[in-house]
């Protein structure tokens, strides 16, 4: 998409492990070991800290950068004893 200034821009889609639990509560969040997030254009992810047993994270097919998920990846390593 192309602004009036001639700059790029893009809508920004972003990943929530929220977005998959049928109950939004801190029991399932707690509970919560697998997320697909799959298929969903997304370019971000937001929140996953407050899902401390997350061990899978399906993103196939989205935008999320490299960056990204290196950053979430260092995040879970840092939790784990």
């Amino acid at each position: 998409m192309v602004d009036s200034t001639d700059q790029m821009t893009f809508d920004a889609k972003v990943g929530n492990p929220w977005s998959i639990l049928p109950i939004k509560n801190k029991k399932y969040a707690k509970d919560l070991v697998e997320v697909h997030l799959s298929d969903r254009s997304l370019n971000s992810l937001e929140k996953f800290e407050e899902f401390p047993n997350l061990e899978v994270i399906w993103l196939n097919n989205n935008q999320v950068c490299i960056l990204m998920l290196c950053m979430l990846l260092l995040f879970k390593l840092r939790l784990m004893p």
